[in-house]
């Protein structure tokens, strides 16, 4: 199995849309949390840089463990001497909706993506927008990439 979510799909909706959110969190490592809604549980990855709209640039993602979903939106300040102390703020939210191949999936088709390593997704937010690729590398290791679409940022030749 490349993911060690352990998620067990249940019946849901065939077009899933569900809450996302990336969480600017200032600890010892300034980084990025990305939380993506499922099955009552956040799904977490943590990200050192902020996400690219270049679909020529990857970002690490490295996983984290699932979250409990009323933290999706909250802003606080982890105390000191826990871990992740200092504070924490929504950079970004929106909707997301997984798709692979232009086909909306299950909640249980997601979980077969997750499992084997790689899944495509829609955002639709407030600063990212269109289609996303998290691509498993080894361990806990992921790659979130911006695909070629409308939303992406092209640089200059």
């Amino acid at each position: 199995m490349a993911s060690s979510f352990l998620l067990q799909p249940s019946l849901f909706p065939e077009n899933l849309h569900l809450r996302y959110a990336f969480k600017r969190h200032r600890s010892k490592v300034l980084h990025y949390d990305l939380r993506l809604e499922l099955g009552g549980v956040l799904l977490s990855w943590m990200l050192l840089d902020p996400p690219s709209l270049d679909p020529r640039e990857d970002r690490l993602a490295i996983e984290r463990p699932l979250h409990n979903p009323r933290y999706l939106l909250n802003e606080f300040v982890v105390p000191t001497g826990r871990a992740g102390a200092g504070p924490t703020i929504v950079w970004e939210k929106g909707l997301w909706r997984p798709q692979m191949d232009c086909h909306i999936l299950t909640e249980f088709e997601v979980v077969k993506c997750l499992q084997r390593g790689v899944i495509e997704f829609d955002l639709s937010g407030s600063r990212l927008n269109g289609k996303f690729l998290l691509a498993h590398s080894h361990a806990d290791k992921w790659f979130l990439r911006k695909l070629g679409d409308e939303h992406c940022e092209r640089p200059a030749n």
